[in-house]
């Protein structure tokens, strides 16, 4: 059972170092381009500076 213990450790280290992997892609990914989010409406509920360049907002607007 120890055995089987450290092995499931070794594999959440792993897919914990993945994920951090992904969520650094998804935060320059959201720095470098246009991003939105929308809910279940389709309402935007976040939404990066550029977006708001793009529309014509200015981040005092915004």
């Amino acid at each position: 059972m120890l055995f089987q213990a450290k092995k499931h450790l070794a594999k959440i280290e792993t897919l914990e170092a993945e994920l951090a992997i992904y969520h650094n892609t998804e935060k320059d990914l959201q720095e470098e381009m246009i991003y939105f989010a929308l809910d279940n409406h389709g309402q935007i509920i976040e939404s990066n500076s550029k977006l708001h360049e793009s529309l014509g907002y200015s981040s005092a607007t915004s």
